[in-house]
């Protein structure tokens, strides 16, 4: 019966039963443990992105519907609906990092796919919200 591995690549993203430098890249091991709470952390971070992103959105809808702005003027109709779509990604992107976090707490790798759409739809949410402002 052999040992599960207990230390894994950050690199490579392979699991090892040696201590110390991958063999081969030679890049310094970290403990199952620390890959797992470095999982959790993502996925509260997640979380927190949620609820400020939502909390945000809430806030400005409300202030723009109190004041009657958007109805008033087309291109502050125009802004409002890129800042949703821009707000709407962020969320995304929250949901897609609590999604990276659990599964990195559960497996203690990183999944490379999902790290990859978390930015590129934060990208999007960025310039979304860039072109809003011109």
């Amino acid at each position: 019966m052999t040992a599960s591995p207990a230390m894994i690549c950050s690199r490579c993203n392979e699991p090892r039963n040696n201590a110390g430098m991958c063999p081969a890249c030679g890049t310094r091991l970290q403990s199952l443990g620390a890959a797992k709470r470095r999982g959790w952390i993502a996925a509260t971070a997640g979380v927190l992105m949620i609820v400020f992103m939502s909390a945000v959105w809430f806030w400005v809808d409300r202030a723009m519907a109190a004041q009657a702005i958007s109805a008033a003027d087309v291109g502050t109709a125009r802004f409002l609906g890129r800042i949703h779509v821009a707000f709407g990604l962020v969320i995304l992107a929250g949901l897609l990092g609590i999604a990276n976090g659990w599964l990195m707490a559960q497996s203690g790798r990183r999944n490379r796919i999902s790290i990859v759409m978390l930015v590129v739809v934060f990208a999007a949410a960025v310039i979304v919200a860039a072109s809003a402002s011109t």
